[in-house]
């Protein structure tokens, strides 16, 4: 692996690397690469850019997964990911009932995406901190699939609160 921004940090790669070094390493580079403190300022500017970039990428768990998946291989942005066949029948079939819900039933629907998104939660959480103890690479497959379908019902969410918005 070239320098990434957890060896930057001085931080070992992980879904769940100690926070709180990340803000420590980061207000530390801050003084450290500002400007202001440096002759070079164009390197300096760099510098701070990456620092500012490398904390806005680690800080929170949503930013951090793909880009850690992006580091070990398993992942591009440009990447036509398949989904499992059976979990995108699921989707489609709540999204038609969602669409013709009214009320009570609608809620009923709003509720089961919910634990939908606890369930998978949960599941990836579960897969990323057991890959943060034994750095097991058979865990990363099921960790980028947990990914994907996550952004596909946070889309799912989004469609639902837009609907919830028309009206």
């Amino acid at each position: 692996m070239s320098e990434n921004y957890f060896t930057w940090y001085g931080i070992t790669p992980a879904f769940f690397p100690d926070e709180k070094a990340i803000r420590t390493a980061y207000y530390r580079l801050s003084l450290e690469t500002h400007p202001d403190h440096s002759d070079n300022h164009e390197e300096a500017m760099k510098l701070s850019s990456r620092n500012n970039a490398a904390y806005q990428t680690l800080k929170q768990f949503d930013t951090r997964l793909p880009y850690l998946l992006g580091l070990l291989g398993f992942y591009t942005p440009e990447e036509k990911y398949s989904l499992d066949p059976e979990f995108l029948m699921e989707m489609m079939e709540l999204n038609e009932s969602i669409s013709f819900a009214e009320g009570e039933e609608k809620a009923s629907y709003e509720k089961q995406v919910t634990d939908l998104e606890t369930a998978l939660n949960s599941q990836l959480e579960s897969l990323c901190k057991t890959w943060d103890e034994t750095q097991e690479k058979s865990l990363l497959e099921s960790i980028k699939e947990g990914y994907y379908k996550r952004k596909y019902l946070r889309r799912l969410r989004q469609n639902l609160n837009n609907e919830d918005a028309e009206l």
